[in-house]
């Protein structure tokens, strides 16, 4: 039927050309035959596209998003914002699950092992450019696939209010004094905040006893009931502990000053030469097909960027950051690379 469809709009198009006879030109005649060629092609595209889209048929069921850090952490506060919005615009169930662990190998090695189709998320954060080099586990950023980033997470360091240590410098000089004395609490051995205040030792020659726990919201409500020092955390992580006032932060390590704690300045503003930060978005594993993918990434990148949820994050004390799949993998490897290279350099892999 096709073929005949197609050979009657050739006849069409020829008898057309016979007919104008000599009387018309060139140009004419070869416009006939390209209006052909352009109708050809317009409809096998529009085939190709509706083939795609049946092939596809994604999704058909409930997606879970699996969070590798205890609940009230950033990466457990981000995967319950973005939910909800991928959920209105997937049209099927998204739920949040908790898998924790080994600083956050234990999720990461889950999601990385499922079923490449989609239906299987993580919290991806920079935690999968350390937990290899650290020893921990042999999980990587190159496991996933990105759909995206929603934020960057300054370290900050932080203490109670009753605290002794009024200023960065002060604390600096206490470990330095007092070598394995003072505890900071981080989520969890080989996870980023542990690497965090091994880079703090390394950059000031200080030494500290570090405590893990499953998730920053473990280490802060430790610190609030005084049974560590100090904590390495993203400061949005205890933005209410600050607010009401049972925290003082002492430095930002970050590249910037952070939402939730404007007020405080980077440590290279005061003058120590150290910026360490994090990321969080989420992914899918590896070898999630390109049309499943190209579906998620939208739905993530159109969630994040919506006002509603930009401001949730703010609102939050989370500092928000959007990027894309794309660009987010190429960062992942390259600060792989980096981070491989400064925990050789601070001699704190695991064995």
């Amino acid at each position: 039927m096709k073929k005949q469809i197609v050979s009657a709009i050739i006849a069409m198009a020829l008898a057309s050309t016979l007919l104008v006879g000599c009387g018309s030109n060139t140009s004419e005649s070869v416009s006939a035959t390209e209006l052909t060629i352009e109708t050809e092609v317009v409809a096998t595209e529009k085939t190709k596209e509706a083939t795609t889209a049946e092939t596809v048929n994604w999704p058909k069921k409930q997606i879970t998003i699996v969070c590798p850090f205890s609940a009230g952490g950033s990466g457990d506060t981000i995967a319950r914002l973005i939910a909800p919005e991928l959920q209105a615009k997937l049209g099927v169930p998204v739920v949040v699950t908790n898998r924790t662990g080994a600083g956050g190998a234990v999720g990461l090695e889950f999601v990385r092992n499922s079923d490449p189709d989609g239906y299987t998320l993580v919290y991806f954060s920079v935690d999968t450019c350390i937990l290899s080099p650290m020893g921990v586990s042999d999980v990587t950023c190159e496991d996933f696939r990105a759909l995206g980033r929603a934020i960057v997470n300054p370290s900050a360091l932080t203490v109670r209010s009753d605290s002794k240590y009024n200023t960065m410098q002060d604390f600096i000089d206490d470990i330095k004094t007092n070598p394995g004395v003072v505890t900071e609490g981080n989520s969890g051995t080989g996870a980023f905040w542990h690497i965090c205040a091994s880079a703090f030792e390394n950059a000031t020659g200080g030494e500290m006893t570090h405590v893990p726990f499953d998730g920053a919201a473990g280490a802060a409500a430790a610190l609030l009931g005084g049974n560590i020092d100090a904590v390495f955390v993203a400061p949005g992580e205890i933005k209410s502990s600050i607010e009401s006032g049972d925290f003082k932060v002492l430095a930002n390590l970050g590249e910037e000053r952070s939402l939730s704690a404007p007020d405080v300045p980077t440590a290279q503003e005061m003058g120590l030469d150290i910026v360490i930060q994090g990321w969080g978005g989420l992914a899918a594993p590896k070898d999630t097909p390109d049309e499943i993918m190209g579906i998620l990434k939208t739905a993530f990148s159109e969630a994040v960027q919506s006002e509603s949820v930009k401001q949730a994050i703010i609102d939050r004390g989370l500092d928000y950051s959007y990027a894309s799949g794309e660009d987010l993998d190429a960062a992942a490897k390259e600060q792989l690379q980096d981070y491989t290279e400064l925990i050789e350099e601070l001699g704190i892999a695991s064995k």
